[in-house]
């Protein structure tokens, strides 16, 4: 391959041409890219005891060899900023760490790996600053297996914690609520969002277990005022954020109610949840399905031309973005996942992005379960996690991984239940999401 030409069909791709959607938010920088002479430049290398001022260029893939090398520059020399935050030398691991690299508007951490070898630096590994949230949908709710142990298991590689108590009245509600935002907390998952729903709409349950005929209570406002009192009552935090209702749309078309119905109600609830807690993140979740990419539905609801105008979203902060085609996968053995793969990067996320409303963000929701009595491969949840991990990593509008689910229940298998294999891919994929 000619010279730079991998490097700037990735590095550049993805970093650059992403990098003025973000507005950078620090003053200071310890490292950058610098386009004008393409080089990685370091204010301060921590080696040792010393400190270092450097430039590392891209240089042609060696023969047989995929992936992004860089040659140190020899003009490096000592510096006089000392920063033990910017970037530092792992003599155990081989590995030169910056913690904060600048590209175009956005941050991200990257890891250059020395190849002896090869007499080189390999970029092993990077993530935008942006993606600060990991942990598993679920996870502190009643219902779903023992909620205290959930958060104790993961709380190592997490920092997220999705709660809901069950309870007939407000104040049991916010009672259970409070007893776990104060354990997630205390786990150091600082990222707690609570699943208002019950508080806020009211509905019926089919024979299925469906919620169906969905509509805002009629005293909502005055719930939320109440589900505030009580949870302070109880010594519960306020939220990082609120779940509102799951997969709206997809409820407005199967009870037959408009969408515009839908967004008016969502929008109501989003308005008195600022008013309550003004300094709360809320969201809520949209879902595809094989059906659904047959219908063209791939946003929970159809799609026309002019979806941003017409539809839009609410006024959410936070999208969740589900897809779970690895559990359906086994029912349709002709689909190939790859195909799955790009349908879903292409069309179902690029129409969820092109439809996010200004400083709106998404959170990746990827199923790690499957059915009771299903089969999936290992290799199929690996190669899944790493497509997840990509594009998560570089894109600056995806500020969380949230998998479903962690837990299992009566009739699904959760990933704690999985092969190690699994547990593990998803765990160090926490970890350097809370960690670095």
């Amino acid at each position: 391959m000619k010279k730079f030409v991998l490097f700037t069909i990735i590095f550049l791709f993805f970093f650059v041409g992403i990098a003025g959607i973000a507005e950078a938010e620090r003053d200071t920088r310890c490292a950058a890219w610098l386009s004008d002479n393409s080089t990685i430049h370091i204010d301060s290398l921590h080696v040792g005891k010393e400190y270092f001022w450097a430039d590392f260029r891209p240089v042609d893939s060696p023969e047989g060899k995929e992936g992004l090398f860089f040659e140190l520059c020899p003009d490096y020399r000592y510096s006089e900023k000392v920063d033990d935050n910017c970037s530092a030398w792992d003599p155990e691991t081989q590995t030169i760490h910056i913690s904060s690299l600048l590209v175009g508007k956005v941050y991200y951490w990257i890891d250059l790996v020395w190849r002896k070898d090869l007499k080189l630096f390999q970029l092993t590994d990077w993530c935008s600053h942006e993606l600060e949230i990991f942990g598993y949908a679920l996870n502190a709710v009643d219902g779903f297996g023992d909620w205290r142990e959930n958060l104790a298991k993961t709380a190592k590689f997490s920092n997220f914690a999705m709660i809901a108590s069950d309870g007939t009245s407000v104040r049991e509600i916010a009672a259970g609520d409070a007893e776990k935002i104060s354990k997630a907390l205390g786990l150091g998952m600082n990222r707690t969002m609570v699943v208002v729903t019950d508080v806020l709409f009211i509905g019926d349950f089919d024979e299925s277990g469906v919620f169906t005929n969905v509509r805002l209570r009629s005293d909502y406002r005055e719930r939320l005022q109440r589900y505030s009192s009580y949870l302070h009552l109880y010594r519960g935090k306020n939220p990082w954020a609120f779940y509102v209702l799951d997969e709206p749309y997809l409820a407005a078309i199967v009870e037959g109610m408009s969408i515009g119905k839908m967004r008016e109600m969502l929008n109501k609830a989003i308005a008195a949840i600022k008013e309550v807690f003004p300094n709360s993140k809320t969201a809520n979740g949209i879902a595809v399905t094989r059906s659904d990419l047959e219908q063209e539905n791939i946003l929970g609801f159809p799609v026309p031309e002019n979806a941003a105008e017409e539809y839009g979203f609410p006024k959410f902060d936070l999208i969740a973005v589900y897809c779970y085609w690895a559990q359906y996968k086994p029912g349709h053995p002709n689909d190939r996942l790859e195909d799955l793969k790009k349908v879903f990067q292409e069309k179902y996320l690029g129409n969820a992005k092109d439809n996010l409303l200004p400083g709106q963000k998404i959170i990746l929701v990827p199923g790690t379960f499957h059915f009771l009595g299903q089969e999936i491969s290992p290799e199929d949840y690996l190669d899944l996690a790493n497509f997840y991990w990509n594009i998560a990593k570089t894109d600056p509008q995806v500020v969380g991984i949230v998998p479903f689910l962690w837990p299992s229940s009566e009739n699904l298998i959760g990933l704690k239940d999985l092969p190690k294999n699994v547990r593990d891919v998803w765990r160090e994929m926490g970890k350097k999401i809370k960690n670095y």
